[in-house]
């Protein structure tokens, strides 16, 4: 692997900002996929970035903007554009991830 790889991999876990631990019990939480996760002992579900972004453009009946995106969801405008460069998300019903 080389380091541009890991670079990579290290700008893609900070964009998708993923939750880690359960803040209630204090365990890890397990990936359930597609941004959310689940904490098995309380069963506490949450979302990172991309897990909301997603959820709101696939719940959407038409192509939506960053700006209304980041309004509805609570994610920064920043975060959302990351998304999209590096290939995460697409906001127009045709091109979605």
């Amino acid at each position: 692997m080389g380091l541009e790889e890991l670079l990579e991999g290290f700008r893609e876990q900070a964009v998708v900002d993923r939750p880690t631990m359960c803040k209630k019990c204090n365990i890890e939480y397990k990936y359930l996929g597609l941004g959310h996760y689940k904490c098995e002992s309380c069963g506490e579900v949450v979302t990172d970035d991309y897990g909301k972004v997603r959820d709101y453009v696939e719940q959407s009946t038409e192509d939506v903007g960053v700006e209304k995106t980041s309004a509805d969801t609570g994610v920064a405008v920043d975060r959302i554009r990351e998304l999209i460069e590096m290939g995460k998300i697409s906001l127009t019903k045709g091109g979605r991830k």
